[in-house]
């Protein structure tokens, strides 16, 4: 097989498909397939296709410079993708750059931070001692040299709107709480974009693994039911001890606390109380009242994180 002008991944040792082209990969990870929703369909939920779609389109550009092809030439599999090591071509920085002459300093700004960061992570703006280049020294390096040259690249790609303004609450007097709710965005953005690289990437890469992601999983609202009946069993099959009877109390609350309004709430219940079943049942009531999509666990000890995924 015979690589074609552009390529983004190679299976030199596999056919009949060994070169993939950075425009079929971008389109992918922009906008996704039946396998996966790509960038946009992620962004989605949270009213931010455009920008999702726009980082899928652009995240690549620098494999359009004539130094990654010469690398990608001569290395096999992903590891033309890993900027992290000593050697790697950096391929990021052009679509920083890109996305800043597009659509200005502002706008493009929270995309090249997506852009610059999708395999390193999200850069620091300024110098940092601890981190590597800092986007503000990455936007400023020459657009021309060989490595962030995106001639080649076409227009249908590069010529692109501005995306419209992120659904957010700006007007707040605090400029940290904007600057928090920006930030936030950006990395919810970045979150789309690198889940989005790596699952169309496997596709490429690995289609046997990607296919076996393709599982419908159970909704919520069919979850709660099978979460409703094991804690029934549980409590009619335990003794009416004191404690036991404080465990009721706390799932009662929670069951009760999940019909109010979406908010903040706090459970506050000493070990042995019940707090993780307990917990899962507000989740997943609160959630199917509310119309909601996810429920996030985030907690700070692997130990109790295991602990936990075993019980659910």
């Amino acid at each position: 097989a015979i690589m074609g002008e552009f390529s983004a991944h190679s299976l030199q040792d596999r056919s009949p498909e060994p070169w993939e082209p950075v425009e079929t990969h971008l389109r992918l990870v922009a906008g996704g397939n039946a396998a996966f929703p790509g960038a946009a369909g992620f962004a989605e939920a949270f009213g931010a296709a455009e920008w999702g779609r726009l980082l899928g389109l652009w995240h690549d550009l620098g494999k359009y410079s004539a130094r990654f092809q010469d690398y990608l030439k001569s290395v096999n599999g992903l590891e033309a993708s890993l900027e992290s090591k000593p050697g790697k071509v950096d391929h990021s920085t052009a679509g920083a750059q890109h996305a800043v002459r597009q659509l200005g300093s502002e706008l493009g700004s929270l995309l090249a931070y997506c852009l610059a960061g999708h395999h390193g992570g999200v850069p620091d703006a300024a110098n940092s001692p601890v981190a590597g280049k800092s986007l503000r020294e990455r936007l400023h390096e020459p657009s021309g040299e060989r490595d962030h040259s995106i001639e080649g690249a076409p227009r249908a790609l590069l010529d692109q709107p501005a995306p419209p303004m992120p659904k957010l609450d700006l007007r707040a007097n605090n400029k940290r709480d904007v600057a928090f709710r920006l930030s936030v965005f950006c990395r919810m953005l970045f979150s789309c974009l690198v889940d989005a690289d790596y699952l169309a990437t496997e596709q490429f890469m690995s289609p046997e693994r990607s296919a076996a992601r393709r599982r419908t999983l159970p909704t919520l609202a069919e979850l709660k039911p099978i979460l409703d009946a094991h804690l029934d069993r549980l409590q009619s099959g335990a003794a009416d001890t004191p404690v036991n009877r404080q465990r009721r109390l706390v799932l009662d609350a929670c069951r009760r606390a999940a019909d109010n309004p979406p908010g903040l709430f706090s459970l506050t219940v000493p070990t042995g109380g019940g707090k993780t079943l307990s917990s899962m049942a507000f989740a997943l009531r609160h959630a199917v009242r509310h119309g909601l999509r996810r429920v996030i666990y985030a907690i700070p000890y692997t130990s109790i994180i295991e602990q936990n995924a075993s019980v659910f």
